[in-house]
């Protein structure tokens, strides 16, 4: 976790937080697409800085966009979502 990284890993992932925050507000569909589907709704966001990735899902309909989960690339493979 970032707090195993110190002070510094934590303030890196929470720049990226935020940085993804301004960038899906107005880009949604920016990450990567996680299904096979036309619509795509599961997708992922690296977060470069402190090297998670973001998965989330995106709800049109509603305009919403749900954070699933908060993964450090350190750990392999994408995780149950």
């Amino acid at each position: 976790m970032a707090a195993d990284a110190g002070p510094g890993g934590a303030r890196a992932l929470v720049a990226d937080l935020r940085r993804a925050t301004k960038q899906l507000t107005t880009a949604p569909w920016s990450g990567i697409s996680l299904t096979s589907d036309a619509r795509g709704r599961r997708r992922k966001l690296a977060l470069q800085q402190s090297r998670y990735l973001l998965f989330y899902e995106v709800d049109e309909l509603a305009e919403e966009l749900w954070a699933l989960r908060v993964w450090h690339m350190s750990r392999g493979e994408r995780p149950k979502l």
